[in-house]
Formats: C-alpha cells, sequence, structure tokens
C-alpha cells in the first residue's frame, strides 16, 4: 500500500522489485508502530490511555457513516419524509463525536 501511496507523487517509488522496496514499507509501518509502544513502556498505564479515546472517536465516526448511508438511501428510494429518522441521529452523534475529538 505504501509503495502504491508513493507511486501516485513519484512514479518511480511504486516500483515494487527488489530488497529496497520491501525493507522500505517494513520500516515506515515499524515506526509507525513505535510511537504507541514506546508510550506503553514510558506511560504506567500503557498505551491504552492514548488509544482507547481513538478508538472511540473512530467508532463514533463509523456510527456516523453508517446513519448518514441511511439516509442517502431513503433518498434513493424517494422517502424524503422519513429522513429525519436518521439525519437528527446523524447530526446529534457528529456534533458530539467532532466536540469530544
Amino acid at each position: 500500500m505504501l509503495q502504491d501511496l508513493l507511486g501516485t507523487f513519484v512514479p518511480s517509488g511504486a516500483l515494487s522489485h527488489g530488497i529496497a522496496a520491501g525493507q522500505s514499507d517494513r520500516d515506515g509501518f515499524v515506526r509507525g508502530d513505535v510511537g504507541p509502544m514506546y508510550q506503553g513502556v514510558v506511560d504506567p498505564f500503557g498505551g491504552v490511555n492514548t488509544l482507547w479515546p481513538l478508538f472511540g472517536i473512530s467508532n463514533q465516526m463509523l456510527a456516523g457513516i453508517a446513519l448518514m448511508l441511511g439516509t442517502v438511501v431513503l433518498f434513493k428510494i424517494k422517502r424524503e419524509r422519513c429522513a429525519w429518522v436518521t439525519l437528527l441521529p446523524t447530526a446529534w452523534l457528529l456534533i458530539c463525536t467532532l466536540t469530544a475529538g
């Protein structure tokens, strides 16, 4: 995935041949994991104090996206008058989640 992403910006970065390409991907992902692991060693409560709120925010945002999908489906099947059933919880959920995040 990292190579594909690099390939959109630098065409030569999309090359997946050779050992260097695999090592660069591996090193990038390993370095991304070092931060939470280091915090888990330094923090007496572990990294859970950072990761748990992020999990909660992502979970609530996923619920908001699901409610928005439900709203779009209601509009596509021509039930606009029922869309408030999903629009109100969506608005409330996204306002609360974005404010807390």
